[in-house]
């Protein structure tokens, strides 16, 4: 895409209007009203696969988070992207995630079955539309349309055309003016796929940190095997904590450059030159090769079955979703044991808004702050 149609083509328009300055564009405060949230600090203590009292050099969803930020910005450059507006979605795409990862989306998932489900993408819109309350005029951080739109469409447009995603957002007041039925804008493909990036470079290198997988083990991935290579040809005598490192490194820019050429051909071959092309296109503009589509398969493959299934992972998930199931039960049926500022009379006498409030409750939870909760309020045998 050529390099000035970045921000004559988005749409910086917000529900509740606010007038502009002469400091920072729209995507700009967007960006800042994301990091200054309180739903971001938290995910400091949230965990990405290791919880947080395990170890102090394993990814929480905030370093997640910023790493998928730095990749964002790398391919966006490379693509002309609006950099600010890639990495607020950058950002914000995990900001609804509750503790302990996809164990606890997991757990609230079960926990709110038969009060209109839990899902961890609708939860980051209700938080930035909503829950966060910062400002006197208006609920939630006002961001743009194009930055919500973004957020949305992070996962795939089937995810948010489920009936009990859209459920989940029917009350809202952005509900009718945003745009559900558009590819994401180049921006939100590019914060989607370095989520991806991230995610299987970063948890490879902290399971071998963890003696979960070694780098003899992972060689069993050509892709990976052919990476490992390069690096002891060029430092025969290196130590295994460099060659870990050196792996990594080298591994995230192989995934980047091949998407930022994959993508280059892919708008080349079909003639996309603008924003609008980008989201009328019947196929996301940002991709891998079909070849590094098919090793970045193999990479979440053998992660899933090589560590997230491992027992010593799995062990502590389960522990992790009954607290979360713990915690939730206990507020139910005692909601005075909420905090004074969650106790809210008026809807406890409706199940439906009773277990949506206390859902919220806990997806906000740190995972330190879940454990302090129910070990102060649930029974351990």
């Amino acid at each position: 895409m050529s390099k000035n149609i970045a921000m004559p083509f988005l749409n910086a328009e917000r529900y509740f209007k606010q007038a502009s300055d002469n400091v920072r564009n729209a995507f700009q405060k967007d960006r800042d009203r994301i990091i200054h949230s309180s739903a971001f600090r938290r995910l400091q203590y949230k965990t990405q696969v290791f919880i947080y009292n395990e170890g102090d050099h394993y990814r929480t969803r905030l370093t997640h988070s910023l790493e998928v930020a730095q990749i964002a910005r790398s391919i966006g450059v490379q693509l002309h992207g609006n950099i600010d507006l890639i990495e607020a979605l950058a950002l914000v795409h995990d900001i609804g995630h509750p503790a302990f990862a996809h164990s606890g989306e997991k757990s609230l998932q079960k926990c709110m079955q038969n009060y209109g489900g839990f899902d961890h993408n609708a939860q980051s819109f209700l938080i930035v539309t909503e829950y966060e309350n910062r400002y006197p005029d208006f609920n939630g951080l006002n961001l743009t349309y194009t930055c919500l739109e973004g957020m949305l469409k992070h996962n795939t447009l089937d995810d948010i055309q489920k009936a009990e995603f859209k459920n989940l957002i029917s009350h809202s007041i952005y509900h009718d003016v945003l745009d559900f039925d558009s590819f994401p804008c180049l921006e939100s493909q590019i914060a989607s796929i370095s989520d991806d990036i991230a995610y299987c470079s970063h948890d490879l290198d902290d399971a071998i940190r963890a003696n979960l997988l070694s780098l003899e083990s992972i060689s069993e991935i050509d892709f990976l095997c052919d990476i490992i290579k390069s690096v002891l040809s060029d430092y025969p005598t290196i130590s295994q904590q460099r060659l870990r490192h050196e792996f990594i490194r080298r591994l995230v820019h192989s995934l980047i450059s091949d998407v930022i050429q994959a993508s280059q051909e892919i708008m080349r071959k079909h003639g996309i030159d603008s924003y609008q092309q980008v989201q009328n296109a019947p196929f996301l503009s940002v991709k891998f090769s079909e070849a590094m589509h098919k090793n970045v398969y193999d990479i979440k493959a053998f992660l899933y079955d090589n560590m997230y299934q491992s027992k010593p992972v799995l062990d502590v998930m389960q522990k992790a979703q009954n607290i979360i199931e713990d915690l939730f039960s206990v507020y139910f049926h005692n909601p005075d044991k909420l905090p004074s500022q969650w106790h809210n009379i008026e809807i406890m006498d409706n199940e439906q808004h009773k277990a949506r409030h206390i859902c919220n409750f806990i997806a906000g939870m740190t995972d330190r702050f879940a454990i302090e909760q129910h070990k102060k309020h649930c029974i351990v045998l």
